[in-house]
C-alpha cells in the first residue's frame, strides 16, 4: 500500500482525499530532524508546508520516496538538487493560496493604516486613546510592491479598488504588463522613498536573501508602513529592527520572520511599532486539498508506469521555479519532459541553463497564452466546485 507522511498541518479534507483512494496516511506534525530521518525511509510521499525542511539528509534517508508535495508556493525548504539526484518529484500549489495571501496582505495593510492591534490592546486595558490611534486614510496613498507577479498583481488590483496609487519594483515584469494593471515600475530605492506602504511579494532565492537592508528602511517616508507576507529572510531583520527602534513613526506588519518560528526573546517583540502574525497568510486549506489531489495523481501515474513496465513516461512537475532571470513572484512552473524509465523517476528540475530556458517560456501569467490562462482558471474553478460540493455533502 502507498504510504504518505504528513509532516506539517494540513486540512482534514486533504487527508480525506488521500484516504479515499486507499493511501495510508501518517500524520506526524512537529517531528524533530532525527525523528524524521528515522522514519522517512518507509514512505512513498511526503507532504509539507513551510515548517518541515526536506534537506539533503532527509532526502538521502528517503529510500522509497517518490513525491514531495508542498502545500503553498515557495519550495525553499526543499533541497531541489538532492531531490533531482534521487529522482524525486517535487510539486507545489502555486495558485492554491494566491488569493488568500493577497487578502491577508490587504488585511495587514488596514491593520497598519489604523493601528488596529495596538488600539485593541489599549482599549481592552481600559483606556480610551482616540487621539493616539488616528491612523491614515488609504485613499490616494501610494502602495509600493516588491514583486508584481501573481500575488503582487492580486494585491495591486485590490489596492487600486481602494483608489490607491500602485508602484512596483520587479525587474522581470514587462512594462506593458504592469501598465495593463495600472502599476508603474520603478527602482527598489524609489519604492521605499515614495510609498506610504511597502508590501513584499518576492520569493526567497539566493539573489533575494537579505535584499532589503537598513538603507532601504531609512528611505521610508514619515509614518510609512512595511508589510511582509513573503519570506522573513528577504529582509535583513537585524537592520530593519535597528531602523524601527530609532524611528517610532515607521510601522512594520510581518507575517513572516527569520527564523521561524521567531524566538520568544526576538527583538521584534516588544517594539510598539511592530505587529507579527504566525505565517498564516496562505493558510486556509484550499492549497492543501489541491496538493492532495496532485500527489495522488502523480503517485498513481508512477505506480502504473512501474506496473506496466513502460519504457518511458511523462514526468510532470509543478514548481515555484526561479532563477536570476526568472520572475520574482509566485508563478507556476509546469514542464513535461520525456526520459527513458530506468527505475528511478526523473524530474523536470534540471541544470540551471535548461531551467532558465523553460522558465522564460512560462514565467509571468500575463505572458502566457489566453488558452493557458483559461485552462488554469478552469482547473481552479473545478477544484473550488469540488470543495463546495464536499461541504454541501457534509451538511446533508
Amino acid at each position: 500500500m502507498t504510504k504518505v507522511l504528513i509532516a506539517d498541518e494540513l486540512s482534514p479534507k486533504a487527508l480525506d482525499i488521500f484516504r479515499s483512494r486507499g493511501v495510508e496516511v501518517d500524520v506526524r506534525v512537529g517531528l524533530k530532524k532525527p525523528d524524521l530521518l528515522s522514519i522517512i525511509g518507509g514512505y512513498d510521499g511526503l507532504a509539507v508546508r513551510s515548517a518541515t525542511k526536506a534537506d539533503k539528509d532527509v532526502i538521502a534517508a528517503a529510500k522509497n520516496l517518490k513525491v514531495i508535495g508542498r502545500a503553498g508556493i515557495g519550495v525553499d525548504n526543499i533541497d531541489i538538487p538532492s531531490a533531482t539526484a534521487r529522482g524525486i518529484v517535487v510539486m507545489n500549489t502555486p495558485f492554491g493560496n494566491s488569493i488568500t495571501t493577497a487578502e491577508h496582505a490587504i488585511a495587514l495593510l488596514f491593520a497598519a493604516a489604523r493601528h488596529i492591534a495596538a488600539a485593541d490592546v489599549s482599549t481592552q486595558a481600559g483606556k480610551w486613546e482616540k487621539t493616539r490611534f488616528m491612523g491614515i486614510e488609504l485613499y490616494a496613498k501610494t502602495l509600493g510592491l516588491i514583486g508584481c507577479g501573481n500575488i503582487g498583481a492580486l494585491v495591486a488590483e485590490r489596492a487600486l479598488a481602494l483608489k490607491m496609487k500602485v508602484i512596483a519594483y520587479d525587474p522581470f515584469v514587462p512594462i506593458a504588463d504592469a501598465r495593463a494593471l495600472d502599476v508603474r515600475i520603478t527602482s527598489l530605492d524609489e519604492v521605499f522613498s515614495l510609498s506610504d506602504v511597502v508590501s513584499c511579494h518576492t520569493p526567497l532565492l539566493a539573489e533575494t536573501k537579505h535584499l532589503l537592508r537598513q538603507r532601504h528602511f531609512e528611505r521610508m517616508k514619515t509614518g510609512a508602513s512595511f508589510i511582509n507576507t513573503a519570506r522573513g529572510s528577504i529582509v535583513c531583520e537585524a537592520e530593519m529592527i535597528h531602523v524601527l527602534a530609532r524611528r517610532p513613526d515607521l510601522f512594520a506588519v510581518l507575517d513572516v520572520t527569520d527564523p521561524e518560528p521567531a524566538a520568544t526573546n526576538s527583538p521584534l517583540f516588544g517594539l510598539p511599532n511592530v505587529v507579527v502574525t504566525p505565517h498564516i497568510a496562505g493558510s486556509l486549506g484550499a492549497e492543501c486539498q489541491r496538493l492532495g489531489r496532485m500527489m495522488l495523481e502523480e503517485l498513481h501515474r508512477l505506480e502504473e508506469t512501474v506496473r506496466q513496465g513502460l519504457p518511458g513516461g511523462e514526468q510532470r512537475v509543478q514548481l515555484d521555479a526561479r532563477s536570476a532571470q526568472s520572475n520574482q513572484d509566485a508563478h507556476q512552473y509546469d514542464e513535461v519532459v520525456r526520459k527513458p524509465f530506468d527505475g528511478a523517476h526523473l524530474t523536470a528540475w534540471r541544470q540551471p541553463a535548461a531551467r532558465e530556458e523553460a522558465v522564460q517560456r512560462r514565467t509571468h501569467p500575463a505572458r502566457n497564452s489566453v488558452t493557458e490562462q483559461d485552462d488554469a482558471r478552469r482547473r481552479d474553478e473545478r477544484d473550488h466546485a469540488h470543495d463546495r460540493g464536499s461541504d454541501l455533502e457534509q451538511l446533508r
